[in-house]
């Protein structure tokens, strides 16, 4: 359906695509998060183990899609999910560049719209799938079908534009003032979000000008010199989708969509003035120059000034992204790194005992990860800092990949080859570890009630803070006694773990009690967000303090309880 710019629909479409295009970018990093430690993030960590490689990796991968765009939205994703550093996104980021010129050269196969089916594909996955993996799977190719369905619907519209008459004769005076060329260029690919469009339209009133220009024998209204800086401009423009990638994200995801944006401009800039050398300035403003087809002078052009670009930075890509710190100060907390190499099979095979012992020290990390968590959520209540809530997220996912690595390597042991104690001891690590992946799961849970509130512009205030912080430093603190009894096989302390989470839970139980007797009643009452999640939040803490109790109690209990008995029977579910 072909609308005219005069039709409202015609610009509902539009902003219907760029709101395609925004959900798009917006759920590819969760979805990336999700996906961190699939083949996609092996992939990227090995393309981007240099900047060569990372440069050629963002140059094929946006020549195959055809959209830097959405090369440059998955990979500030990944930067978010924290797969990807700054330093490493930064080659593919160019790369990505250069590989949209693949665009100008084949700008009349309309690949956008057959990538979209990805958002049917992605449908059917969503609809069909009951596994997580395959549900994951599902989702990425929705968002990234979202992302190309929204260009598509834009530049199918916004290209029209180009047939009317008076839009044409702007764009001729524009091209005899460079500068307004420029600017113009930006701000239209800066809305349509999409380069590609904004150089299609040139090539196509270019080559119009010229075939105009040889059927009456004089000269074309439009030169390249008058032409290229809306390419310029373009160029620039498009770094609006790193931008908009980035809101809200990480330092490094602030970071390389300012990359981004300072290759752009410093390329145009820098062709700015090499357009006005009088040389080159005479053989732009020619016709017919370079003997190429009109479509194909713009499409060199755009790869000549890619290459040239991307040359330079590549060169001074240290001190560039050195540049780039400087200006986006402060750093992101990152979890350390996972340390699993040492859970080898072979020791596991030839030393039992120490292999289990390799196990529990990797517990023992997962467990400090689960008290930073909560530090860091102690942080986001008080100050309310977007990043800390985000490393709160990524938290989470390396408590859950910790817990997928070690039970992965501890039940591929042959249990008939341990002894007694070492299978107490595999029961211990197995049982403390599936704990300490659901107190990671509560706490991501209840960042996710804070981030909401805050959304809804609910700042935490009075007894809800107070309650709230209360019990959020009772958590860190149980969480630090419950590590120390886990790593001195402490039974006293466990036992007194087991009796602070009975004193904790009977508080929070006091001080819900307390918040309905303060809250007012009637069916006129009104509720607040806060109000309705309330007791879903203590409740969440209720359950971090059982899970720090339920590994407590393997060493002991002060209830009639034979531990010994217990271990006895798990000993033989596992052994048979």
């Amino acid at each position: 359906m072909n609308l005219s710019p005069d039709n409202p629909l015609f610009w509902f479409l539009v902003l219907a695509g760029l709101g395609l295009f925004l959900f798009g970018i917006s759920s590819i990093s969760r979805v990336i998060k999700k996906m961190a430690d699939s083949g996609l993030s092996k992939i990227m960590d090995k393309c981007s183990g240099n900047r060569f490689t990372g440069f050629l990796t963002g140059a094929a991968f946006t020549a195959i899609i055809q959209s830097s765009g959405g090369t440059t939205a998955l990979t500030i994703g990944m930067v978010r999910a924290g797969v990807l550093s700054f330093l490493a996104a930064a080659p593919i980021i160019i790369g990505a560049n250069v590989g949209t010129t693949v665009t100008s050269f084949i700008i009349s196969i309309p690949i956008a719209e057959y990538l979209s089916i990805a958002v049917l594909i992605g449908g059917f996955i969503l609809l069909l799938a009951t596994r997580k993996k395959y549900q994951n799977i599902g989702d990425l190719f929705f968002a990234i079908g979202c992302i190309f369905l929204g260009l598509w619907i834009m530049t199918a519209n916004l290209k029209q534009l180009a047939e009317i008459e008076g839009f044409r004769q702007m764009i001729s005076f524009l091209t005899s003032n460079p500068w307004l060329g420029l600017l113009l260029g930006a701000l239209l690919t800066a809305a349509t979000q999409s380069s590609s469009a904004v150089i299609g339209v040139v090539q196509s009133l270019y080559a119009a000008s010229i075939a105009a220009s040889i059927a009456s024998g004089q000269p074309a209204d439009i030169s390249l010199f008058g032409v290229l800086p809306i390419l310029f401009g373009a160029n620039i423009g498009t770094t609006i989708t790193a931008l908009l990638s980035s809101i809200g994200g990480t330092k490094d995801a602030k970071r390389a969509a300012l990359f981004h944006f300072i290759y752009n401009f410093v390329g145009a800039a820098l062709f700015m003035g090499l357009i006005y050398i009088p040389p080159i300035h005479n053989w732009l403003s020619s016709s017919a120059t370079w003997g190429f087809s009109p479509a194909l002078q713009i499409a060199f052009s755009h790869l000549i000034f890619n290459l040239v670009t991307a040359g330079i930075f590549l060169g001074a890509l240290k001190p560039v992204c050195k540049l780039v710190d400087l200006m986006v100060p402060g750093s992101d907390r990152v979890a350390p790194a996972l340390a699993i190499k040492e859970l080898d099979s072979k020791i596991m095979a030839s030393f039992p005992s120490q292999g289990i012992a390799l196990g529990k020290e990797q517990v023992l990390t997962m467990f400090s990860y689960s008290k930073m968590m909560f530090e860091t959520m102690g942080e986001y209540l008080e100050h309310g800092k977007a990043e800390d809530a985000e490393f709160v997220h990524t938290i989470e996912g390396s408590i859950d990949k910790i817990d997928r690595m070690i039970n992965e390597y501890l039940l591929k042991v042959d249990r008939g080859d341990l002894s007694t104690a070492d299978i107490t001891n595999l029961t211990r690590v197995l049982r403390a570890c599936k704990d300490i992946e659901r107190i990671g799961d509560y706490g991501e849970s209840l960042v996710t009630f804070f981030e909401t509130a805050s959304e809804r512009k609910e700042p935490l205030e009075g007894k809800i803070k107070e309650a709230v912080l209360g019990a959020n430093q009772n958590a860190i603190t149980l969480i630090d006694k419950t590590i120390q009894a886990f790593k001195d096989n402490d039974r006293t302390l466990s036992l007194s773990i087991i009796k602070e989470r009975r004193t904790l839970n009977a508080k929070i139980d006091d001080t819900i009690e307390s918040f309905f007797d303060d809250i007012p009643t009637g069916e006129n009452a009104a509720r607040s967000y806060l109000d309705l999640v309330f007791v879903d939040i203590m409740n969440s803490y209720q359950r971090v303090y059982s899970h720090c109790s339920n590994i407590g109690k393997l060493y002991g209990t002060d209830k009639s309880y034979d531990f010994e008995m217990e271990t006895k029977r798990e000993n033989m579910t596992l052994r048979y």
